[in-house]
């Protein structure tokens, strides 16, 4: 254990200097803003990036991602040069902080490993411009990345004292409420992106337009709000619940209680609102850990709890009665997964819609085992038959696997069979392009050249490939709604970043998106771009390389195995300070904990990875508070 500093507690407030309470409040305000920062961003995309990523003319119109990076990497600059120049000139009361702990060396050498990672990935990567930038559908550059270390530093070095401490909890208590008001508006009137006052605010008027035809709208009644996707507010309330249910239980008076109460409540209506099945099911999780936490003092807790619980189902029957069912379907398909509320464009692709999910082999699909394009033929193999086609002067002449002609039934320009082997499968001639409806979403289609097929890439692009050449682990394509065929397709990129990754927001130009059959069979279309791998370590592992991801890794085992030895030696807490600090180290672990385990389907997105790492720093300074009291 350290050593107190002479004379005075580290959380006492007057042994913090007035300068260090500035820092926190900037700290603070970041992390209250940067949630909300929207704004259209017009990207012109390179040739080849264009051939992945989603876009109009070449212009990939953002309002979620630029400016939030543009903050990020603002604010690390800031960030950096007042540490260091407090390191230059240590205050005179308090020379110890935490940065400059040697016992967080091992912190320093694995930021130090990772920001090596990134920048050597970024030197090496053969898209420098996209690594800089981060990709249209992440909006993590290699600045970005490094600056996510700069602010968990920033956290953990300015928030470790009483004072500072209750500024992060105001922030948290300020985004709690705007979270929720947010979310009763989206869910009950309109989404907020959309209300003419923020319209007029993140666009100018002559592209008002946009937003009304922004992604949003692929998301029908669930609530997105700011973050991009439903996945990610939910993921962003996974930060901020842990907060409310704790303060609930240590609070003393009533009026705080009912506050809390009703925070709790509004967070788990929002999580249910965005219809995100693993963050649904980690905010419980979420409430039984820190309820565990409490141990034998949860006893004494019961009125709170059963407040909380009756206050809930009220405000869930009111809100269900006033959306008309609404609130009930929507919670019923969080917690079944069977909804098709995720089904996404080509630029931002979360899981398989019901249609989708049939074409893992229901009758009435002819599913694809794979395809070849040879010259002026191509073969459809299935599971049972195959169909060949071949094109000769422009005319389509099709056989079994036989090599036998098949008899066909001419109505217009589409083409079904008459042998019920082929039932499902009919074809469509126009513009030199074929279109075979096989029973699944969307038609697999193919473009003739000079007789030749070609199969047609995301963008239009042609390819003379559009399956993989070896196929692994097609069992795992449907799990958790389609992301497991992303986690398979990943695996292979890794035996070439084991050192160095493919530089930042580089996934998507690795990943074979031209995997026709996996698509279809997953997706029940092969016009998805799969432009991250819905997994934030494999995003890592890609992008930045293993041992990136694996100095990424053990800062978290570093923050478990401290929080595991606060708790065996924990005591009880006398002092004010020291339950705050208690308090601080248990919410922000399980707000920490959760999201890591949501990031296991999730990827990391700059709409909410600042918060979190925000968070992670408070919990290595409320960690250091309490010890060094001890």
């Amino acid at each position: 254990m350290n050593k107190k500093l002479k004379g005075e507690s580290i959380m006492k407030n007057k042994s913090v200097p007035g300068y260090k309470r500035v820092f926190a409040w900037m700290i603070a305000v970041f992390a209250m803003v940067i949630p909300w920062i929207s704004y259209l961003r017009i990207w012109k995309l390179t040739d080849a990036q264009a051939d992945v990523f989603e876009n109009y003319n070449g212009y990939v119109f953002d309002f979620f991602l630029y400016y939030r990076e543009v903050l990020v990497v603002l604010a690390a600059i800031v960030m950096t040069c007042i540490m260091i120049g407090e390191n230059i000139f240590p205050d005179t009361v308090l020379t110890q902080t935490p940065v400059r702990d040697r016992k967080n060396r091992k912190i320093w050498i694995c930021f130090g490993i990772y920001t090596a990672a990134v920048l050597l990935s970024f030197v090496f990567s053969k898209n420098k411009g996209l690594a800089l930038s981060g990709s249209p559908s992440e909006g993590e550059g290699v600045f970005v990345l490094i600056g996510y270390g700069i602010l968990f530093f920033g956290a953990m070095n300015y928030f470790c004292y009483e004072e500072t401490m209750r500024i992060f909890e105001k922030a948290m208590l300020v985004l709690c409420v705007v979270t929720i008001v947010l979310t009763a508006v989206e869910f009950f009137y309109e989404p907020v992106l959309k209300l003419p006052f923020v319209k007029s605010l993140i666009a100018p008027s002559k592209y008002a337009q946009l937003i009304d035809n922004m992604n949003t709208d692929n998301y029908k009644s669930y609530v997105s709000l700011t973050f991009y996707n439903p996945n990610y507010f939910g993921g962003f309330c996974l930060l901020l619940l842990p907060y409310a249910f704790k303060k609930l239980l240590v609070s003393e008076k009533r009026w705080k209680t009912a506050g809390y109460i009703l925070l709790v409540c509004g967070l788990l209506f929002s999580v249910t609102a965005a219809k995100s099945t693993a963050s649904f099911y980690l905010a419980f999780a979420e409430l039984i850990f820190l309820c565990a936490m409490e141990g034998r003092g949860l006893a004494g807790q019961i009125k709170k709890l059963l407040a909380l619980i009756l206050v809930a189902v009220v405000i869930f029957v009111l809100c269900n009665a006033v959306s008309g069912g609404k609130l009930m379907s929507i919670g019923k398909n969080a917690i079944t997964n069977e909804s098709t509320a995720d089904k996404e464009n080509a630029a931002d692709t979360q899981g398989a819609s019901d249609a989708q999910t049939k074409s893992s082999g229901t009758a009435g699909i002819f599913r694809l085992k794979d395809i070849r394009l040879e010259g002026n033929e191509l073969t459809l193999k299935g599971e049972n038959e195959t169909l060949i086609t071949v094109c000769n002067d422009g005319t389509l002449e099709f056989y079994d696997k036989a090599g036998e002609p098949l008899e066909v039934i001419n109505d217009g320009n589409r083409i079904t069979f008459s042998d019920s082997r082929f039932a499902a499968v009919s074809v469509t001639y126009s513009q030199n392009t074929v279109y075979y409806d096989l029973g699944y979403d969307e038609p697999a289609d193919f473009y003739l050249q000079d007789d030749i097929f070609y199969g047609i890439g995301q963008n239009g692009a042609l390819s003379e490939s559009v399956t993989l050449n070896k196929r692994f682990g097609e069992a795992l394509y449907p799990l958790f709604t389609g992301r497991g065929y992303a986690w398979v397709n990943t695996l292979p990129l890794l035996t070439h970043t084991a050192i160095i990754g493919r530089g930042a927001g580089n996934f998507a130009m690795y990943f074979p998106q031209n995997d026709y059959v996996g698509l279809l069979n997953t997706h029940g279309t092969h016009t998805t771009v799969i432009d991250k791998p819905h997994n934030a370590y494999l995003q890592t592992a890609v992008n930045t390389g293993i041992v990136g991801l694996c100095a990424v890794l053990a800062v978290f085992l570093i923050g478990i195995g401290r929080f595991v030895r606060f708790m065996r030696s924990s005591k009880p807490a006398n002092m004010d300070s020291v339950k705050l600090a208690d308090a601080t180290a248990c919410w922000t672990f399980c707000a920490a904990a959760a999201f890591a385990v949501y990031s296991v389907a999730n990827d990391s997105i700059v709409t909410v990875a600042p918060l979190f790492f925000i968070i992670l720093g408070v919990q290595f300074a409320a960690l250091y508070a309490k010890e060094y009291e001890m």
